[in-house]
This record gives structure tokens, sequence and C-alpha cells, in this order.
């Protein structure tokens, strides 16, 4: 009886690739494997810092001759669904959900209703950026620089880039109130043609916060290959 030893090899391959996939499938991300109302903190604290949706950077700054201090600043793209899911996670950790009475849990629920469904998100981008240090609680670079800025300021040095030169300006600001607060950033979803910024084909995303002079500290890079959910990009 003869063996074909090439078939042998591509079964053998076709086996392998079954394999992978199913470790694939049993190491997903979080957002993928369970709906967010089981994510535990961790999850949710990972997927605000460290995730498609989310990044975080510490450099050290300094003001004149000084020896400066660490920071670090997060940037969430607020309007992705992950991100809005883990907002309202984290709230229902905060008001032990499982606990509420029906009508509590009701209460909550439409509270949180406009997070979830996000009526704005339909035409807009939401970005937030938030600052603190470690070393010196009442030090907050994000708060330093934006808590004055106007939105027709920031038209000028604050902007999202696709990989094939596209930008969106920054069109609503609500500045950080206090240090450790949120600066919030709108950018119009569609152009003049009603196509939006992003889409399945691009491959990165870029998001300035400041001028040419100011260092990387507020320049962030995201994959938008890995911020797809069903086909579709989360943002």
């Amino acid at each position: 009886m003869m063996i074909n030893k090439h078939k042998i090899h591509l079964a053998g391959v076709a086996v392998a690739v079954l394999i992978l996939a199913a470790i694939g499938i049993a190491w997903g991300q979080v957002w993928e494997k369970k709906p967010y109302q089981q994510w535990s903190k961790g999850d949710v604290e990972k997927l605000m810092s460290d995730s498609p949706w989310a990044l975080q950077h510490t450099q050290r700054l300094s003001k004149g001759g000084d020896a400066g201090q660490d920071a670090t600043v997060t940037v969430r793209l607020r309007s992705a669904l992950p991100i809005r899911q883990a907002v309202v996670r984290q709230m229902q950790m905060q008001a032990k959900y499982e606990k509420l009475s029906d009508s509590d849990r009701a209460e909550f629920d439409a509270k949180t209703k406009p997070i979830l469904d996000c009526p704005s998100c339909a035409d807009s981008y939401a970005v937030t950026l938030n600052g603190r240090s470690e070393q010196n609680t009442s030090y907050d670079p994000v708060y330093g620089r934006f808590r004055d800025a106007t939105p027709d300021q920031l038209k000028t040095y604050v902007y999202l880039e696709n990989d094939r030169g596209e930008r969106r300006g920054v069109v609503h600001f609500i500045p950080p109130k206090t240090l450790g607060a949120d600066a919030i950033f709108f950018f119009a979803r569609r152009d003049a043609s009603g196509k939006p910024l992003l889409t399945a084909e691009d491959k990165k995303l870029t998001l300035r916060f400041g001028e040419a002079t100011i260092t990387s500290l507020f320049t962030f890079e995201f994959d938008v290959h890995k911020m797809l959910l069903n086909g579709e990009v989360a943002f």
C-alpha cells in the first residue's frame, strides 16, 4: 500500500491550523469571550489602559532646569463600544450592582443607558485624555495644558489622522475641570461626502494632541485592525 506523504503533510498542517484556531478562541480577549456584565475589575482596568482602544504613555517631563518628574498620560477612544461598556461596568462594581434591588437596578440601568446607546456617537468620534503623576499628585500635564484651551485654539494642533493622511479636527471640547479629570475631544465622524475617517481597510489611527514642538507624549497610534468587531471599526 502506497502512502502519500504529501497528503499526510497537508493533513498535519490542517490539524495544526485547527488547533491554533481553537487556542486563539480560548485565548480571546475579554471583550470577545464574555459579556461586559461579567467583566472583573482587572478586565476593566486592562481594557481602559492597555487595549485596542486605550493606550498609556509615561515620560519624564521637566520645566526649565529642574530634574523633572514622571507623568502618565492615558488616551481612550471614548466612543468605542468596549470603552463605554467598561465605563458602565466600572459604575456597576462601584454601586455593587449585583446586590441592588430590582427597582434600584432599573434606575441604574436607566441612568447608564445613554452611555451605552451614545446617540452622539453616530456623528462624532469622542476621545478622552487623562494625566497623572505618581510622584506629585498636584501635577497633571493634561490639566495644565488643556484647562484653559478653547475649541478654536485646539483646531490648529489636535486631530485624528488615518494612514491615508486624512484628518479630522476638533469640533467640540470639554476641558478638564480639576486635577485628574478627563479632557474630552470630539471630532466629526464623516467628511462632507459622508465618508467616515476610519474603515476596515485602514491600518493605523494617529491621535495628535499638541503643537509640533511638543514631545511625543501627546501622540498616540492605534492599530485599526485590532479595533474591528464583527468586521466593523469599533470607534
